[in-house]
Order: structure tokens, then sequence, then C-alpha cells
């Protein structure tokens, strides 16, 4: 732990178990992934959105933000975030562990959907994933994306992922 801030209180009495506690609970809170938030089209669908959620937010949010996709004939897959900074706040930091959420979420779909056009959409963080997702070498990506707000800075694509 290199926080200056706590510099102070790295010294007194139980701080380090405290640490060791807080360590401990953030590993057990994170890389859990959650069922998604999956919901069909009235019609036959012509393709499948992946809804990835901002930071703090989740993925029924994003199953509600990204619903008019239904209307277009897409089947609406809403992911959660497995990483987590406390209890509740969800983000998507590591791209890797992103893109291994989103492929369990997909495992759930029958083959007729999985047979169909992949699009990934999200906001903020989560737009930031649907980029470096659709640029990735991963064995499941999109075709497309669509970002809104992507928390996207050219350090990202400073690696090359295709």
């Amino acid at each position: 732990m290199e926080d200056d801030d706590l510099a102070a209180v790295r010294v007194l009495d139980g701080f380090a178990g405290l640490l060791r506690e807080s360590t401990a609970r953030h590993a057990s809170a994170t890389g859990v992934p959650l069922p998604p938030v999956v919901r069909r089209p009235q019609s036959a669908p012509r393709g499948v959105l992946v809804a990835l959620h901002g930071a703090d937010q989740n993925a029924t949010l994003a199953g509600e933000q990204w619903a008019a996709a239904m209307d277009a004939g897409f089947v609406l897959v809403a992911v959660d975030s497995s990483q987590r900074s406390t209890p509740l706040y969800r983000s998507w930091p590591d791209t890797d562990v992103a893109i291994r959420d989103i492929t369990t979420a997909l495992t759930g779909l029958d083959e007729t959907d999985a047979a169909l056009p992949l699009v990934a959409a999200g906001f903020s963080a989560g737009g930031r994933v649907a980029v470096l997702w659709a640029l990735s070498g991963a064995a499941i990506r999109p075709s497309s994306f669509l970002a809104v707000a992507p928390a996207l800075t050219p350090e990202h694509l400073d690696g090359e992922r295709a």
C-alpha cells in the first residue's frame, strides 16, 4: 500500500488487521458474475445488443436505458460487471475481466440467438469496454459498437488489441 494519505494511520495498532480484512472482503466481492438481464423483442430477433452500464450503475439500469433496442428487433443482454471497488460500486477497470463477464453472460443464449449479429453498446465506462471489446482478439466479439460518452483516452488504445 503506497497511499500517502494513509501514512499516519499505517503505524496504528490494528491497521494491518484492518487492511487484511478489507483486502479479503474486496477479493470475495470481486469476480463473481451476476446473471445478465435478458429481454426479447416481440418479433423475431435480428441481432443481439449487449448493454454495458456506466460506473456506479448496474445491468438493470442499462437494460432500461437501452430498451429501445428491442423495438428495433434486438435481443437485449444487459451485463453487470463483476468488478467492485465497494460492495455497491460496480465498474469496468480491467478490460480482460470485463470481456470474461460478457462472454459468461452470452453463454446463456440459445443457439439461434448466438448465431445473430452481435452489437456492443455502453455508456461511460461501459462505452469504453464496448469499444475495446470490439477491437479485441476475443473469440466472441461484436461486429459493431455504440459508445455513448465513453470513458476512453488515447492510453486505452495504445496497446494493439486487435
